[in-house]
């Protein structure tokens, strides 16, 4: 069944945008709802910021959209209730109401270079709960989901303590590979997947 969001937006290259598979963004929800479910079974908080990833965003249930927010510069979105105008060449240019309120981020940037992931880094320690604690599991309060190339591994374990899992993103128009990071383990990303690995 193809996603309702592919079907509603096209890539804008104007704005680097390249979309995840269908396959690729229900992997990735399922993730968001294993977050969910298990701080939901302890009585925790939960609030999940998607940064410059609006296809899963409005891929979520719309009843958990209300406790979750999409930052991106494309303001066609701008009319949704979630929706922060966000430019990564100002980080932190952020509500303070949001500061240190969200128990996860999902990160998939539109450049792969060192200076746009240390922008995207102090976007993420300005969002999180604790962003300086480590994270056991997805049920944590400080989870980061990230998303570039494998070369960028030593870079990404510096920046942000994240780690590539087995299952890899499929981004049908974009030309290479990436992978995705966690810093926590994850069951549902510990697969692989069949999309682009054979």
């Amino acid at each position: 069944m193809t996603n309702k969001f592919l079907l509603r937006n096209k890539e804008n290259s104007l704005l680097n945008q390249y979309w995840y598979s269908t396959k690729t963004i229900d992997t990735i929800i399922l993730e968001v709802e294993d977050h969910i479910s298990k701080r939901s079974s302890k009585n925790l908080p939960w609030r999940i910021a998607f940064v410059s990833t609006p296809s899963i965003y409005f891929s979520i249930a719309e009843a958990q959209r209300s406790q979750c927010n999409v930052f991106d510069i494309d303001e066609k979105w701008k009319k949704d209730s979630g929706f922060v105008s966000y430019n990564f060449n100002e980080p932190t240019n952020i509500s303070d109401d949001m500061k240190n309120k969200f128990t996860m981020v999902i990160i998939d940037p539109p450049f792969i270079t060192k200076e746009v992931w240390q922008k995207y880094t102090e976007t993420a320690h300005f969002l999180l709960c604790n962003p300086d604690n480590e994270a056991d599991d997805s049920s944590k309060s400080n989870c980061i989901i990230a998303s570039t190339i494998a070369e960028n591994q030593q870079m990404m374990e510096e920046l942000l303590n994240v780690h590539p899992v087995k299952f890899k993103p499929s981004i049908p128009n974009l030309v290479y590979q990436y992978n995705l990071y966690c810093n926590y383990q994850s069951e549902v990303l510990s697969q692989i997947n069949p999309e682009v690995d054979f």
